[in-house]
């Protein structure tokens, strides 16, 4: 992959600011020399472009449009029905879609598809492994039918990227539901895609098998440097994994938001009366913004800020409310605000 190849070539520290320079650059030069040949942004590993499908006379999917920068992870949100699985499906080429675009690493999945999927990795709904095999033989037969030369030693560490190492030479018919996606994505990464697009990876897991399966995420992304696209139910694991959001509701983009800006969290704090209101914003530091309405004070800050004026403030409240990733969740779907 290319992110392994640069990293060995000049020995860089893994998640470090320079790493990000020189990965930039590199990708940049790549597609330059490289890939001349395609219709990309560079920068984008994934690009979506006013997407829509229909099926009949139903919109399915309408103007749909995100992009993923290379090492960028999504998180992709909305409730049952929104049209998650649709677009993912959209992406993977195991649907059509009337009208828009689709690029992986530059690749037109509609004109150029074999590219496309070899930058790519995928696992929709429940993908079916060779069960009577372990999980070493599933990678070899895996790695012989997509002509990849994989040595027994990146055989092992692919293994111990996810996990596996107790449980290698053992058939996956024997496995959990949380062991069985880590084979799955031990098969993508034999693949060394730029982009793994996974639609609801945990759905099926255990409390346990959730951190343990999210912990594999984080380490493979710092590892090989991998895009992902993550769609979800589980905020919680989305706020831990991504570094945006995507809010789909009845096949719309609803928006797309820097997991950072939600982090820097919204709060609405009510006091007794509109006088302490009025005083308690006169003690707020100069960087945190704010607005009052009656007795409510609406400020913008950390949790950092937020503790130390909660622990300085001598006037009375009576509640307050904390806007996160459910907030703005709730906030776009159903057009509440904090």
């Amino acid at each position: 992959m290319i992110h392994n190849n640069i990293c060995a070539i000049i020995k860089i520290n893994k998640g470090g600011v320079y790493e990000k320079i020189v990965l930039d650059l590199w990708h940049k030069l790549y597609f330059l020399f490289k890939r001349n040949d395609k219709e990309f942004d560079m920068e984008y590993a994934l690009q979506v472009e006013n997407l829509h499908k229909k099926i009949k006379n139903n919109s399915i999917l309408t103007d749909i449009n995100l992009n993923i920068k290379y090492g960028e992870s999504m998180g992709l949100i909305g409730p049952n029905g929104a049209g998650k699985t649709s677009l993912i499906k959209c992406m993977s080429g195991l649907w059509n879609y009337d009208c828009g675009k689709v690029l992986i690493c530059g690749s037109n999945i509609k004109t150029n598809f074999k590219s496309a999927m070899e930058n790519s990795g995928f696992i929709i709904e429940y993908p079916r492994l060779f069960s009577e095999l372990t999980p070493i033989t599933n990678i070899e037969y895996i790695s012989a039918y997509y002509n990849k030369h994989i040595t027994r030693k990146e055989i092992e560490n692919i293994i111990s990227d996810v996990k596996l190492e107790k449980e290698k030479n053992k058939k996956v018919k024997t496995f959990s539901s949380g062991m069985y996606q880590r084979v799955c994505l031990a098969l993508l990464i034999v693949r060394k895609p730029e982009i793994l697009i996974l639609d609801e990876p945990t759905a099926m897991l255990d409390p346990k098998s959730i951190i343990d399966f999210r912990n594999i995420l984080i380490n493979i992304k710092k590892n090989y440097g991998i895009s992902m696209l993550i769609s979800s139910h589980n905020l919680n694991e989305v706020e831990k994994l991504c570094d945006r959001v995507a809010i789909i509701e009845k096949g719309n983009m609803l928006k797309i938001e820097e997991l950072n800006n939600i982090n820097t969290k919204k709060y609405n704090i009510t006091f007794s009366n509109e006088d302490d209101t009025k005083s308690a914003a006169k003690l707020l530091s100069k960087e945190i913004s704010y607005s009052t309405t009656q007795s409510n004070l609406f400020i913008v800050c950390t949790i950092t800020q937020f503790k130390q004026f909660m622990s300085t403030c001598p006037y009375e409240i009576e509640d307050f409310k904390i806007g996160d990733l459910e907030g703005e969740f709730l906030s776009a779907i159903k057009g509440d605000q904090l």
